[in-house]
C-alpha cells in the first residue's frame, strides 16, 4: 500500500513521518519534484510505502496523481494531509523562532 502525505509546514508532519517510520514503512521524501525518480526506485511489491511531498516546494497534488496513473504501480493508494488553525501556526512559528534565536 502507498500512502502519500502532503506535508504543510507546522501542521504535524514530522509526527506523521515518525508514526509511519515506527510502523515499519519504507520512507521517501519528495523534494524539488523528484517523485518520478523516487517511484522508479521503490520496490513496491509487498511493501508499505510512505511518500512525503512537501507542499509549496515540490510538485502539486494533481501532478502527483498523474504520475501515479502513469506508473500504475499501486492499486491501493491513500493521499492525505493535515491542516491546522492559522492562529496556532503563527504561535508555533513564533515559538520556533524564539527557540532557534532567530528573533
Amino acid at each position: 500500500m502507498l500512502f502519500i502525505y502532503f506535508h504543510i509546514s507546522k501542521c504535524g508532519g514530522m509526527t506523521i513521518r515518525h508514526i509511519f517510520k515506527n510502523s515499519g514503512f519504507e520512507i521517501h521524501v519528495v523534494q524539488n519534484s523528484n517523485m518520478d525518480i523516487i517511484l522508479k526506485k521503490i520496490n513496491h511489491k509487498n511493501k508499505n510505502v510512505y511518500l512525503e511531498v512537501h507542499a509549496g516546494t515540490a510538485l502539486s497534488f494533481y501532478n502527483s496523481v498523474d504520475i501515479l496513473k502513469h506508473y500504475k504501480i499501486y492499486n491501493d493508494v491513500i493521499i492525505f494531509t493535515t491542516i491546522r488553525d492559522p492562529q496556532h501556526v503563527v504561535i508555533s512559528l513564533y515559538n520556533y523562532f524564539i527557540q532557534e534565536n532567530v528573533i
